[in-house]
């Protein structure tokens, strides 16, 4: 799991460092918070 989230950070600083903390951190907790971002988009 350490690795995956290594990997979605490494990807997701190509939007911003922000960013991938809130997808690690999001996606780790398994919370909904990832529907809201794609609704509110970058």
């Amino acid at each position: 799991m350490a690795t995956g989230l290594a990997l979605m950070i490494r990807q997701s600083r190509r939007r911003t460092d922000r960013a991938a903390v809130v997808d690690a951190l999001t996606v780790t907790a398994g919370f909904p918070q990832r529907l809201q971002r794609v609704e509110r988009g970058p």
